[in-house]
């Protein structure tokens, strides 16, 4: 199995929990507005800074109130079963990157609660970069951070956005599937997006990852 020195991780619903909070938080905000799309087409679009003008609303305002909605649950969010302990694995042996979608301050919250603040090689936030995930520009900014190649790296991500943004990057990818993920995914769909290993649990990622 191939060696992966450069391991890019995403942050909502790859390693916290976050997905059912801002499922919530949008679905709240939106029928404030008058707007009731399906969990699905809600879903469909996490991660994608542009979607409330899909229904019609003001991208600004309504990401305002979907944030406040958010952040309390967002600051105490828990980890999926074995992701710390895989972490902390993998922290003397490899180096780590973490790119997300989600705004600075809510990762700081969520990695400190956690006890992972300063814990990656490299954190790169939604607010940090020009274009966002399909888009490859936050994982080739993270691994010139790292100073690291394309063939030695490899991005883990549970959403069409963290797989399409590996294959435009040029680099392998992990669709990280847990039990919990079922409700908000749905496999089939999202391996179209042709990811290089799928895994349902921690202790089959680490498998990958430290082989």
């Amino acid at each position: 199995m191939k060696q992966y020195q450069y391991l890019l991780f995403d942050w909502d619903g790859c390693l916290a929990q976050t997905l059912p909070i801002w499922l919530d938080a949008y679905k709240v905000v939106y029928a404030a507005a008058g707007v009731f799309p399906t969990d699905q087409e809600i879903t469909f679009h996490f991660g994608d800074w542009e979607a409330p003008k899909y229904y019609g609303l003001d991208v600004k305002k309504t990401f305002e109130k979907i944030d406040a909605r958010a952040q309390k649950a967002l600051e105490k969010v828990a980890l999926y079963e074995g992701a710390y302990d895989l972490l902390h694995k993998l922290r003397p042996i490899k180096k780590l990157a973490l790119l997300s979608s989600s705004e600075k301050i809510t990762l700081e919250y969520g990695l400190k609660h956690n006890k992972l603040d300063n814990f990656f090689d490299v954190v790169i936030s939604g607010d940090e970069v020009q274009n966002h995930k399909p888009h490859p520009e936050v994982i080739k900014k993270g691994l010139a951070a790292l100073g690291g190649k394309e063939d030695m790296a490899i991005m883990i991500g549970d959403s069409r956005k963290d797989l399409e943004a590996a294959q435009n990057a040029g680099i392998d990818s992990v669709l990280v599937y847990p039990p919990e993920n079922k409700v908000f995914y749905n496999l089939d769909e999202l391996k179209k997006y042709q990811p290089t290993y799928t895994v349902f649990s921690f202790n089959e990622l680490e498998k990958i990852l430290i082989p």
